[in-house]
């Protein structure tokens, strides 16, 4: 792997600058064409045909539990920087697909080429976090993922607002609404080559079988590298959380709990992803160049408060309506937005910063897993958790102590690693390397550990 690191502020280098550019317009595209789909799904149900919101769901969120694995071992064999680029022209491809769904009003068109999206987003995934640590200096990693985290959910929430603004304005040429997405996606094929290119991680990577997926010798060494698994254990509690609060729970709490539209109940949403957005900068900008394990805590403890707060019932009883209104909820759900982003950004940085050089794209492809496998149990949790507060006669409104309980044992066992940066940019940790053979055991790459 050549070097591609920059001696310039992080600021004042285009390379961060065009990261952020490619992944605010990637995460924008993302969002605004499945957000397209789903009102179109929604209006095909409206006419009498089935639901098909839950397929389309579904269509996008399976190819990262499949094909995270397989992305991290690419990113890893070949370069971060080339990776990014084709990702970006085969979004181009997939618009234009797009298009034609569009053109000719075809649901399962549409849901197929929103499946082949999530493909293009999970193999994006671990290249894009992962050069990351290729590009700027250890120390700058906290600022870096608060400023790609802000810039995330940014572009989740306008590429979510302006999707049903395009559909409402095209109503009867809907696929007019889609060249939105084409220009995005033409813009992100020009920010991408603003990027360094560091070279290949590891070229002398061998495919095999176990390539496809996350191989046993990844995850025995995510065993014994310290701290790994339980940071990947509690990113995907997190997650689990998340999916069930944002947007599904604040969703159905705006209309039956509090009375709202859909306007004021986006807003409640919107709310939320702010909070999130100020939350990563204040955590980038707070952790300076540590992984302060303390500011993960205090955004579970701060999580697990804000949630009980919404879930409070006020003087009426459980039946009653809630303690908080509609605007004290507001507050309440951008303060839960915040603790989220003190809780992740250090956990990010340390997974990116801990991997060895050669096998940071392999670990950041076992974190996506782990989220989306979250992601993914969060539905069914969910589902679980209004069927029996149904069956009680209790508000929907509840399902913020579900999350509070399920983050509750992260308070109890997990305690989150502190690391100086800076030291560890003087002193790198040496590399853990994989084992060849996939018979070795967790114990004998401890040795070499141990040994190296």
């Amino acid at each position: 792997m050549t070097t591609a690191l920059s001696n310039q502020p992080l600021l004042k280098d285009r390379a961060f600058w065009g990261l952020n550019a490619t992944q605010f317009l990637g995460a924008f595209n993302d969002n605004l064409f499945k957000q397209m789909v789903m009102l179109i799904c929604v209006a095909a149900a409206a006419n009498g045909g089935p639901s098909l919101v839950g397929a389309a769901t579904t269509a996008f969120a399976v190819p990262f539990i499949f094909l995270s694995g397989f992305a991290g071992f690419l990113s890893d064999r070949f370069s971060k920087r080339s990776i990014a680029y084709w990702c970006k022209v085969a979004e181009v491809v997939l618009v234009l697909a797009g298009m034609v769904g569009f053109w000719a009003n075809s649901v399962p068109f549409l849901i197929i080429i929103l499946s082949l999206f999530g493909a293009h987003s999970a193999m994006f995934g671990p290249p894009k976090y992962g050069i990351l640590p290729e590009l700027f200096h250890k120390p700058e990693l906290p600022k870096a993922n608060g400023l790609l985290l802000m810039t995330t959910f940014l572009a989740i929430i306008f590429g979510i607002s302006i999707a049903g603004v395009l559909m409402d304005f095209f109503v009867d040429n809907r696929w007019l609404a889609s060249v939105a997405c084409l220009v995005v996606a033409l813009l992100g094929l020009v920010t991408v080559l603003f990027l360094r290119d560091p070279g290949p991680a590891d070229p002398s990577l061998k495919f095999n079988v176990e390539s496809l997926f996350v191989s046993r010798a990844t995850w025995q060494l995510i065993r014994v590298k310290p701290n790994f698994l339980s940071v990947l254990i509690a990113s995907s509690t997190f997650w689990m959380v998340g999916g069930m609060i944002y947007p599904g729970a604040i969703d159905e709490v705006g209309p039956h709990v509090y009375g709202l539209d859909n306007k004021y109940t986006s807003l409640l949403a919107a709310s939320t992803g702010l909070g999130i957005a100020f939350g990563c900068v204040a955590a980038g900008l707070w952790c300076r160049d540590k992984i302060r394990g303390r500011l993960v805590m205090a955004g579970i403890v701060g999580l697990i408060l804000c949630l009980i707060l919404l879930g409070m019932p006020g003087s009426e009883g459980f039946r009653g309506p809630p303690l908080l209104g509609a605007k004290a909820a507001g507050f309440v759900l951008m303060a839960l937005g915040m603790f989220a982003g003190f809780f992740s950004v250090p956990l990010q940085t340390f997974l990116q910063a801990m991997a060895s050089d050669g096998q940071k794209g392999r670990i950041i492809g076992v974190m996506n897993l782990v989220n989306w496998i979250g992601i993914a149990l969060a539905g069914v949790i969910y589902s679980a958790a209004t069927y029996v507060l149904k069956l009680n006669d209790l508000s929907v409104q509840y399902t913020f102590w579900v999350g509070a309980a399920i983050l509750l044992p992260l308070v109890i066992v997990f305690r989150p690693p502190t690391v100086n940066l800076s030291d560890l940019e003087k002193h790198p940790e040496r590399d853990l390397p994989l084992p060849d053979r996939l018979g070795e055991s967790a114990t004998q790459v401890a040795t070499v550990g141990e040994t190296a």
